[in-house]
């Protein structure tokens, strides 16, 4: 259990759970390394750095329980992060929506982001539309372009924030 800002507990291996399965659901499953959409080397679930801090490179293979035992890792940590951020108790959808989000854009992006001030403020519906702000990659030549699949992401992040309905 990890205790909440307020004082409230919540069971950081269920919110994980949750968060590894909503987030494989929107990254796919990749055994052998590839170079995504913002040409990073990445293997199974959206994973470019290993647990042992090295990059993913060109020859990395992995098992789907591998990869998915890495994503809960990382977002087991993210989650740790985001509770820590927040000024204000999220519920269990909110949490897996700020981390899908943190697990694209970093702890860095998140903290500075415009869906954890607007949360943090009591804005929910400002907080929800933020997240689809976040709908650009990098192409290959530096330029910010808007994503599809990012589209898709965010806009499933967004309808779960804002659902009361737990998952």
């Amino acid at each position: 259990m990890l205790k909440l800002n307020i004082g409230l507990m919540v069971d950081i291996n269920e919110v994980t759970e949750k968060a590894s399965t909503f987030i494989a659901q929107h990254e796919g499953f990749r055994d052998k390394a590839y170079k995504c959409s913002a040409d990073k080397w990445t293997i199974g679930y959206g994973t470019r750095h290993l647990p042992n801090g090295n990059e993913v490179g060109p020859n990395d293979w992995c098992t789907k329980s591998q990869a998915f035992r890495w994503l809960q890792i990382r977002v087991k940590s993210d989650i740790e992060f985001i509770i820590a951020k927040t000024e204000i108790e999220p519920n269990i959808n909110q949490l897996v929506s700020f981390a899908s989000l943190t697990y694209n854009i970093g702890k860095t992006g998140f903290a500075q982001s415009t869906v954890l001030r607007e949360f943090n403020q009591s804005h929910f519906g400002k907080s929800a539309d933020a997240f689809l702000m976040w709908n650009k990659i990098r192409d290959k030549a530096g330029k910010l372009v808007i994503s599809e699949g990012l589209n898709n992401r965010r806009n499933a992040e967004r309808e779960l924030f804002l659902n009361s309905i737990m998952l």
